[in-house]
């Protein structure tokens, strides 16, 4: 029996790889890993070359800057009106509550009750 068939029945028993058992390190990240780690630094490249290209860099920049805080403000707006919607909300479904016991018509007398239902009908 060899000496790496030996290993890999060690690591299989203990559930470690067959390299690991030998006491070599794990690899690297492996191809996907490369590729992802390729792609962000050639995207992060572009963008440095785009930013700080001597010609039309200031320019972009500038502009940068003013469509980032444009986003930021936009933003900011959105927020503080749905939070003012969902305090509204919840204002009126507070006072619907708190309100909904009055003009009950089962506390009302006969008499009252046919007055309100000859508004409602003749109106």
């Amino acid at each position: 029996m060899k000496i790496t068939e030996l290993a890999g029945d060690r690591a299989r028993a203990t559930g470690r790889r067959a390299g690991q058992a030998l006491g070599r390190e794990p690899r690297g990240p492996g191809w996907l890993g490369t590729t992802l780690i390729a792609t962000l630094t050639g995207a992060a490249g572009a963008i440095a070359a785009c930013l700080l290209d001597p010609a039309r860099g200031r320019g972009r920049r500038a502009r940068l800057v003013d469509q980032g805080g444009a986003t930021l403000r936009r933003a900011v707006r959105q927020t503080e009106r749905a939070l003012r919607t969902v305090r509204a909300s919840a204002s009126g479904s507070l006072a619907a509550a708190t309100h909904a016991g009055h003009g009950d018509a089962s506390q009302l007398d006969d008499a009252a009750l046919a007055a309100k239902l000859e508004t409602h009908l003749f109106r």
